[in-house]
């Protein structure tokens, strides 16, 4: 057959259009495996968030019942610190970068939780149970900053484009069939729809489909509603 200039014996054509097909194939596997692994990322730091949220939120239950001006106190500066993750830090995660001013309020608070001092037994158990939650934050904080980093190396996507490139050229070699036209016509479209996903769903902290930090709303709003 005379395709483009060049003479391509037929039965030699059809095994390039199952070769192309083959290819086709296992990219978009690879695609699919990835947008895979993207969405069970999101769905953990959404369950990592979560869980942060809800020891603050429990931490300024622990303090209202501890019961102490100094503890009732410090349920301001445990939501200032909360408030901050929303406002100020949230929206640089998907640079990696954390905010000094929540780190700040993070360190005060701290200091000031392990300075509480019970004054019965009652107290002396909240105590501990206010300094388990004050060792947990910051674990679940470390976690959530460690994430805001996870992504596919950039070169990797440039290793996909290059591939898929490849193959649309090596397309122009294949023999024109009624049935491979099709398929043909399909794949390409499919890869770089698969490739588009990867790629919005990728920085989990970055985009419309992103992380939000509905949780520490949410949090935020049951610290409110939560009278002495």
């Amino acid at each position: 057959m005379n395709y483009f200039g060049i003479v391509i014996p037929e039965a030699h054509s059809h095994g390039e259009a199952e070769v192309q097909v083959n290819l086709f194939a296992g990219c978009a596997i690879l695609l699919i495996f990835l947008l895979n692994e993207n969405q069970v990322n999101h769905r953990q730091l959404e369950s990592s968030a979560a869980l942060e949220a809800s020891y603050i939120n429990s931490l300024d239950c622990l303090l209202l019942r501890f019961g102490h001006p100094q503890a009732i106190a410090l349920r301001e500066d445990a939501f200032l610190y909360i408030q901050s993750i929303v406002e100020d830090e949230w929206p640089n995660l998907h640079k990696g970068i954390q905010s000094d001013k929540t780190h700040m309020l993070w360190r005060s608070l701290s200091r000031k939780l392990i300075a509480l001092d019970p004054e019965n037994s009652r107290q002396s158990l909240l105590y501990q149970d206010i300094l388990t939650k004050g060792d947990q934050l910051p674990t679940a904080r470390e976690s959530r900053l460690q994430a805001s980093a996870v992504g596919l190396p950039d070169v990797f996507f440039y290793a996909i484009m290059v591939c898929i490139t490849l193959l649309l050229i090596r397309n122009g070699a294949v023999i024109q069939t009624s049935g491979v036209t099709i398929l043909e016509a399909l794949l390409p479209i499919m890869l770089g729809a698969l490739l588009a996903l990867l790629v919005i769903t990728d920085r989990p902290f970055k985009g419309e489909y992103c992380v939000h930090p509905t949780a520490f709303r949410n949090a935020i709003k049951s610290i409110k509603t939560r009278t002495s």
